[in-house]
């Protein structure tokens, strides 16, 4: 009986390996270039990082910042800055 039970395990523990082994693998986050460089200063100083660090995935058509769980869509950013008086004239002085 417990020759059966350790290789039922076994079997569980084999099969278990396999399957873990054959998940999808994600495709490569293509980043682009953004040329709106104000709204970049925008999202960098709300997040407090440097604007080198914040991406584009192209795909998906969001801002992410790697190694963050920061994700948002690039067209609700540009709305946000657009209503963003407050950061303009603190930041844009002209």
């Amino acid at each position: 009986m417990k020759k059966l039970l350790l290789i039922g395990m076994l079997i569980l523990v084999c099969v278990t390996v396999f399957l873990s082994g054959c998940q999808k693998k994600e495709a490569p986050i293509e980043i682009i270039a953004y040329d709106n460089q104000n709204v970049l200063k925008y999202l960098s100083v709300t997040l407090n990082v440097p604007v080198g660090s914040i991406k584009i995935d192209q795909r998906a058509q969001e801002f992410y910042v790697p190694n963050t769980v920061f994700r948002s869509k690039i067209a609700i950013i540009e709305k946000e800055y657009s209503l963003a008086n407050a950061y303009k004239i603190v930041y844009e002085k002209q």
